[in-house]
């Protein structure tokens, strides 16, 4: 497994990145899409938005829907999962909705992702705390052999760059 990172502050940047699936995940009956999500909802021309109004998507928690991406460089395919009210967000939420996620991934044998943390899309969490709780409550317990692609830049990707360097550190000492 191979891990880095992304900004994601461009429609242009998240076209060129190179994925399997482009993972992204959304609070329930976010309207309008915001982050990462809100961006490929602008580039699909609102196909998103209007999925959320006709009730195809909803972005409850467990939710799962692929949204394919035509055209262009970068991955074929968006994983929308959904992460429930924003007020219910926690620890649990976080892990339970990239279980999810992973599960997809595993059965349609995806090998390069292209990931925005669950909990990022409006800073619910910060930076760091998203990190620390993939590293060390999702990956270190689960068997990942995929190469994954973090999406964060500027000061969230140097924090999230020092928990993993820190990570890295404990493993090492792990043996």
């Amino acid at each position: 497994m191979k891990l880095g990172f992304s900004p994601a502050d461009s429609i242009l940047r998240l076209s060129m990145l190179q994925g399997d699936v482009l993972s992204l995940f959304m609070w329930e009956m976010q309207k309008p899409p915001q982050g990462p999500v809100g961006l490929v909802d602008w580039r699909l021309a609102g196909l998103i938005s209007r999925h959320i109004l006709s009730g195809w998507i909803s972005g409850k928690s467990g939710e799962s829907v692929l949204v394919p991406l035509p055209g262009g460089p970068g991955a074929s395919k968006m994983l929308l999962t959904g992460l429930g009210p924003v007020r219910e967000f926690n620890q649990q939420v976080f892990i339970k909705s990239l279980d999810c996620a992973w599960k997809y991934f595993n059965d349609h044998k995806c090998f390069n992702i292209i990931l925005d943390l669950p909990g990022r899309s409006g800073n619910v969490i910060d930076a760091a705390c998203a990190m620390e709780w993939f590293l060390s409550d999702f990956l270190d317990r689960r068997n990942i052999r995929q190469d994954i692609t973090v999406l964060a830049g500027g000061e969230d990707e140097k924090e999230m760059q020092e928990v993993y360097a820190k990570y890295n550190r404990q493993q090492a000492v792990k043996g």
